[in-house]
């Protein structure tokens, strides 16, 4: 592994998709921040059996510094960001993968109305405020990375998931208005879709539970390369919208 004195920070970082981009990142010698709005899973601790993994695969040679902060919370982000200017320096790459959604649909006249605000918050809102914490030094030195995770229902609103769709559309929203502000300057902006389940410990449950087929499952760390992937991109061709699905899923009744 090469060492480099970039950072990346991610956010959203559990032991899907965050967790492996992070742990992607490392093993290519970034400095990573990884942040959760939460310490602890259901009563365990989150973010340090996560650096632990990372350090006990590549070692000591990247620094991982676990950063709890709420995406939905201004002073919370400018105060996460102030630590990781502090203690790893400007951010080179931002990787927005917080989100909330439920597994089950719930009809649009049963959300409750905080629910709808705290969902949107969460898919769109804090991808705004991250944003904003690191486009002027990314601005300022012409160059740098920001990729938002995204979902099928960034593009197709299913009935049942109002509370989730709004935010992700949004957040692609957000998205091309950053890019087309920004790639000119030398920031490169993605959207990436995740258009299928991810293969995480409650989503696999819930899967076997209803008799989804184990290859309908995305491998997170397969997801994490695609990630790491457009980050290395020349600047002539540019991606800035990529969607992934596994084989299985049926994308013709999706178009």
């Amino acid at each position: 592994m090469k060492r480099s004195n970039k950072v990346a920070v991610v956010v959203g970082v559990g032991k899907g998709i965050g967790g492996s981009v992070a742990s992607k990142f490392a093993r290519e010698g970034f400095n990573v921040a990884i942040m959760s709005r939460n310490e602890t899973y259901r009563g365990a601790d989150k973010l340090t059996p996560i650096k632990q993994s990372i350090q006990n695969e590549i070692g000591d040679a990247v620094s991982i510094l676990p950063v709890v902060m709420d995406s939905t919370n201004e002073d919370s982000v400018k105060q996460a960001f102030n630590v990781v200017r502090t203690e790893l320096g400007e951010v080179d790459v931002l990787v927005y993968n917080a989100g909330a959604r439920d597994l089950q649909n719930e009809s649009v006249l049963d959300v409750p109305t905080e629910k709808f605000i705290k969902y949107w918050e969460a898919n769109c809102l804090g991808g705004f405020y991250t944003a904003r914490e690191v486009l002027p030094s990314m601005k300022y030195r012409g160059e740098g990375c920001i990729l938002f995770t995204g979902a099928t229902g960034s593009l197709r609103a299913s009935s049942g998931l109002s509370s989730f769709s709004v935010g992700k559309f949004g957040l692609r929203a957000l998205a091309q208005s950053l890019a087309r502000e920004f790639s000119p300057q030398g920031i490169h902006v993605a959207h990436i879709i995740i258009d299928g389940a991810v293969d995480i410990p409650i989503i696999r449950k819930y899967a076997t539970a209803m008799g989804t087929p184990e290859n309908r499952l995305m491998n997170p760390d397969e997801i994490a390369k695609q990630y790491w992937n457009i980050y290395q991109q020349h600047p002539t061709v540019w991606t800035h919208e990529l969607d992934l699905r596994p084989h299985t899923e049926p994308i013709f009744s999706k178009l």
